[in-house]
């Protein structure tokens, strides 16, 4: 403070020891009226699954071996053998949101039976006989061909993958083998006993896929997470997000293109601030269940309380305010003000005043809306007003302080930049949503592109910027 400033002030005390006091109460506002109504985040993590990966995983697990029977009795003293294998890699694609896969097969079969043949008996000269004796016969059945398989994906309300796979064959050419003087066509055959286990294969397809990833296991650890306060930020002071799922909902699987398929994970959740060194644990319970719904995108919307703590806003204000002189436009007074408070509820903040001038001291409440601007990301506190109480002693007392252009005055030195806090709660949300792993396999990639204030209001000891943060985010599964 200048010197000049310092005589005044001691001026001023010396000569406030007669002065008249205003003791305006103190203003009671509302707790709850004019707080805003609590808006959902929504977090859309479309998970996409690279096809060559399911590929890989199932490759490796499935046994070549797909069926081997001998002996099967086809009648007329026939029997059969068949054994089918896996030849080469199951290849998988997608198409219109299911997945497909082509699985080779080699069949090699075998025919027995036994057939008369007279065998010539010489029973001595120029006398012969002949006998009938059955002899074995068999010949070998090659052949190759390819099952197609189509899956559909989804995922039950318990978190477990499920899977519906059905399949199909086309068999363009048998083998066909004289027996007992027979042509007789395999293709009916070996048809019969394909198409009676393509059940089992169509089962052994939908237990690989479905243990291929435990999500209901990952997701639990993934909500002990959420039970955990995030830190959103350390300075001004400590930020902490806390999270409230309402619900997951998953939208039907898509192709995005025939090596890679999409599932859209959606989580709606409350998402409240703290300020301080511990905030609360979230009272969460059980894992949500999952609700199956129609659609979700890519994006994320997310609604963020940024809290200012109003000690610390104090602080800075008063620096700007207190022990400074102001004259009082269109007379010959001055004040000074010696200390000042803040506080407030809703969209509405009180400051105190505590003023000295040489015939009046005591306190000034005001009223103004705090307000976000935009470009310069300033907030300020607007429309500064005497409270009811305040302006009626004035008028009786002191009436040449109900000044407008001394409230201008003081309204302008109320400020606080959040452009640096904003930004720094911008740049920690993104470091959290790219360090979102449920296990190795996963990889969130995501963008915030926007953090927007929507609205400014103050609630217990802090005044929170309520801000909407969208972006996208696309969740790889390797």
């Amino acid at each position: 403070m200048k010197i000049q400033n310092f005589l005044l002030v001691a001026g001023f005390v010396v000569l406030s020891n007669a002065c008249t006091v205003l003791k305006p109460s103190k203003p009671q506002l509302s707790q709850d009226a004019t707080l805003p109504v609590r808006k959902e985040s929504v977090l859309n993590l479309p998970l996409r699954i690279d096809l060559n990966t399911v590929e890989q995983l199932v490759n490796e697990k499935m046994s070549p071996s797909m069926f081997s029977q001998s002996g099967m009795d086809m009648g007329h003293g026939v029997t059969l053998s068949l054994d089918i294998k896996r030849e080469g890699k199951i290849a998988f694609s997608t198409r219109n949101g299911n997945i497909n896969a082509s699985v080779p097969l080699y069949i090699k079969g075998k025919v027995n039976w036994k057939e008369d043949v007279r065998v010539k008996k010489d029973l001595g000269l120029f006398k012969v006989s002949w006998d009938v004796v059955k002899i074995d016969k068999s010949q070998d059945i090659d052949l190759r061909l390819t099952v197609s398989t189509s899956t559909q994906l989804l995922i039950d309300n318990n978190w477990n993958i499920k899977s519906t796979t059905a399949s199909d064959f086309t068999l363009t050419q048998a083998p066909g083998i004289n027996v007992l003087g027979y042509k007789m066509s395999f293709a009916g055959i070996i048809r019969d006993k394909l198409k009676g286990q393509l059940p089992r294969l169509n089962k052994l397809l939908d237990e690989k896929i479905s243990t291929t990833y435990n999500l209901h296991n990952e997701m639990l650890k993934y909500w002990q997470k959420l039970k955990s306060p995030v830190l959103l930020a350390e300075q001004p002071a400590k930020t902490w997000g806390i999270f409230e799922p309402t619900s997951f909902n998953m939208a039907p699987m898509k192709s995005i293109d025939s090596k890679n398929i999409q599932l859209n994970l959606a989580m709606q959740s409350y998402l409240q601030s703290y300020l301080g060194d511990n905030a609360p644990q979230p009272k969460n319970g059980d894992l949500i269940p999952l609700k199956n719904v129609p659609a979700t995108s890519d994006n994320f919307d997310i609604h963020l309380p940024i809290g200012v703590d109003m000690t610390q806003l104090r602080q800075m204000v008063e620096k700007e305010i207190v022990n400074n002189i102001y004259p009082i436009p269109g007379t010959k007074r001055q004040v000074l003000v010696k200390g000042m408070d803040m506080y407030g509820s809703g969209n509405t903040m009180v400051v105190r005043l505590n003023i000295v001038s040489k015939k009046i001291k005591g306190d000034l409440f005001v009223l103004g809306t705090p307000k976000f601007n935009k470009e310069t990301r300033v907030v300020t506190v607007e429309n500064l007003n005497f409270d009811l109480q305040t302006s009626n002693i004035l008028a009786k007392k002191a009436a040449w302080l109900a000044n407008k252009m001394f409230l201008g005055t003081i309204e302008k030195k109320i400020r606080y930049e959040a452009g640096k806090q904003i930004d720094g709660t911008k740049t920690k949300l993104q470091d959290i949503l790219d360090n979102i792993k449920l296990d190795e396999r996963v990889k969130l990639n995501s963008k915030v592109k926007d953090l927007a204030v929507e609205t400014l209001r103050v609630e217990g000891n802090a005044l929170y910027l309520d801000c909407n943060i969208t972006g996208n985010n696309e969740v790889s599964f390797k």
